[in-house]
């Protein structure tokens, strides 16, 4: 176990407001990209159907079939409707248990150099919903209004209406964060409890990862690419730092 400072939980409450700002703040930049004289958008309701479904096509690695008015999207696969609980509830491992973990188990200094990996990740993600801002179409969501509605579908319903003309789409920031989480506690030490963490995090990315696709709300690019930026800014930040140099 790991003593940490007052400081620490300062930089734990930090990244926590981070993410809370994070939330806020891409969420007027979706407004602003929604704007129909905003920057060009390479998958848009009001784009030409061949045009979407290149784009659809290429971020969902092929895998994909053809929905009504011809556009493509991921599969339907009502059985994983369950992962709508990841999504959700993968607040509650952001915002309260992974902090507590992270302050008992993880170093100050580690710590500071998750923050600034956090920080210069949400940078290169704003500068790529700029440059490259796609939008999750609602031909390909799934259904959650027909006579055989499943306990699941509300929670659904309820994402699709909140969210539901995002443009800030990849990299995925619910993969991102969700993979630092996981990162944050690989190669800590020997010790059975942290390695069990460890897994449970890497569980819980990779489930948040799946449900980003299979609910819709991303394609699988935009997760592939969270992990990718994710691990190289990690490599970066941490290969500066000559005390956990090794880990690489």
């Amino acid at each position: 176990m790991t003593k940490n400072s007052k400081y620490t939980k300062k930089e734990l409450l930090l990244l926590i407001y981070i993410v809370l700002f994070q939330s806020i703040f891409f969420f007027i930049l979706d407004y602003f990209l929604s704007q129909p004289l905003s920057y060009r958008k390479y998958i848009y309701q009001e784009n030409p159907l061949e045009n979407n479904n290149k784009w659809i096509t290429i971020l969902n690695l092929g895998i994909c079939e053809t929905f009504e008015t011809n556009i493509k999207g991921f599969p339907s696969i009502n059985c994983l409707k369950f992962l709508i609980l990841i999504y959700y509830g993968v607040f509650v491992s952001w915002f309260l248990i992974t902090p507590f973990l992270a302050y008992k188990y993880i170093d100050k200094n580690r710590i500071r150099l998750l923050l600034k990996t956090y920080l210069i990740i949400l940078l290169i993600s704003f500068l790529i919903f700029l440059i490259f801002p796609i939008q999750a179409l609602k031909e390909f969501q799934l259904e959650v209004d027909g006579e055989s509605k499943s306990f699941f579908d509300p929670f659904i319903a309820k994402l699709y209406k909140l969210d539901n003309r995002r443009f800030c789409s990849l990299p995925s920031l619910h993969v991102a964060l969700s993979w630092l989480c996981y990162v944050a506690f690989r190669f800590q030490s020997d010790n059975k409890i942290i390695k069990k963490i460890m897994l449970i995090q890497l569980l819980i990315a990779i489930l948040v990862f799946i449900s980003t696709f299979v609910l819709k709300q991303h394609y699988i690019m935009d997760g592939v690419i969270s992990i990718i930026l994710v691990e190289i800014v990690l490599y970066f930040v941490f290969g500066k730092n000559q005390k956990i140099k090794k880990i690489y």
